[in-house]
């Protein structure tokens, strides 16, 4: 039997994925996550 994966599977990147891979240029823009609290992470989709 082939290995499966569910369609509702998800993938998760790591925090630094973007920040971390993306050509210099377009760091600024890039998704990232800023820590707000003690507890929470907050994902963003730009630093504008």
């Amino acid at each position: 039997m082939k290995p499966m994966i569910s369609a509702d599977s998800h993938i998760v990147e790591p925090p630094n994925c973007y920040v971390d891979f993306i050509e210099p240029k377009y760091r600024a823009t890039a998704p990232h996550i800023e820590k707000k609290t003690s507890t929470a992470s907050i994902p963003l989709s730009s630093r504008a």
